[in-house]
């Protein structure tokens, strides 16, 4: 079922009375995240971590309610099981995760800005992923058990550090997150279309 949820909520956040704010959002997200081509490698997952940026946290109505709350008024069916995942989905979590283990459909990896060690139980991804790989996502906890949602972005391994030591200057300093997953995702544009380039030369702090 939360996997049905997200694709529905992602199919209302592309509803037609929805196309101005989509929009705006498309082009705030692009500002803060550089271009998205469609002949990236990562194009469709590039378009759903904005999807559900767009969906999660981009007020829609006067009310100040997101897509996510429209969902939860209008579309759901009302069971407790359903009703508490959207609930897990308001309170999601949205980092860069370092995979420590990957076995099993469960993904151990530590989310760098919260700085804990997080079990993702992940039946598709987990086969794919590896010791040592790096991507930003959202997870939401249900039932004590954490979840990815669809969103994805890869960022190579060797990157680790500078985002390690970025995190912890943002958490230490009591900052938010966000802006720096922004740039990053643009980082991971730029790495994907520029493979001569060092690591290095890319992922580093700005100016």
């Amino acid at each position: 079922m939360f996997k049905d949820i997200l694709d529905n909520i992602t199919k209302l956040a592309s509803d037609g009375r929805f196309e101005n704010h989509a929009r705006e959002a498309y082009k705030e997200f692009e500002r803060r995240a550089g271009m998205i081509y469609t002949d990236d490698i990562s194009y469709e997952a590039k378009m759903t971590s904005f999807l559900e940026w767009f969906a999660f946290t981009r007020p829609v109505t006067e009310a100040g309610q997101t897509i996510l709350d429209l969902y939860r008024v209008e579309q759901a069916r009302g069971s407790d099981l359903e009703l508490a995942l959207i609930d897990a989905l308001k309170q999601s979590l949205h980092d860069v995760f370092l995979v420590k283990s990957s076995r099993a459909g469960v993904v151990k990896a530590t989310a760098l800005y919260r700085n804990e060690n997080l079990y993702l139980y992940e039946d598709e991804r987990a086969a794919m992923l590896r010791k040592g790989d790096l991507f930003e996502g959202r997870a939401a906890e249900y039932d004590k058990r954490w979840f990815l949602t669809n969103g994805f972005c890869h960022h190579p391994s060797s990157a680790v550090k500078f985002i390690k030591n970025e995190m912890k200057r943002l958490r230490k300093a009591g900052q938010s997150a966000d802006d720096f997953m922004f740039q990053l995702a643009g980082m991971s544009s730029r790495w994907e279309r520029s493979r001569q380039i060092e690591v290095g030369q890319i992922y580093k702090a700005a100016g």
